[in-house]
């Protein structure tokens, strides 16, 4: 389980080569999407393709508060 601490992670790799003076890099994809409770919205392959994730505003809220870090904060600041 990807646990992501009340954010949305995009990891995003590419696909493909490319060689410099010294070396030869090969890039294998798997860019994956996570969600703040760890669950995997969307993932990518090892071929060019991509990524349309449907998003609300409603849902990155509803994920904050249900994580109460800010709540967290508040009240160490008062104290």
């Amino acid at each position: 389980m990807l646990l992501s601490s009340n954010c949305y992670i995009l990891r995003a790799n590419r696909i493909g080569e490319y060689q410099d003076k010294e070396f030869a890099w090969k890039f294998y994809g798997d860019s994956v999407l996570a969600s703040p409770h760890g669950e995997i919205l969307s993932h990518l392959g090892n071929k060019e393709e991509l990524m349309i994730v449907d998003m609300t505003h409603s849902e990155v809220v509803q994920a904050r508060r249900a994580w109460g870090f800010r709540d967290a904060i508040n009240k160490r600041t008062k104290s």
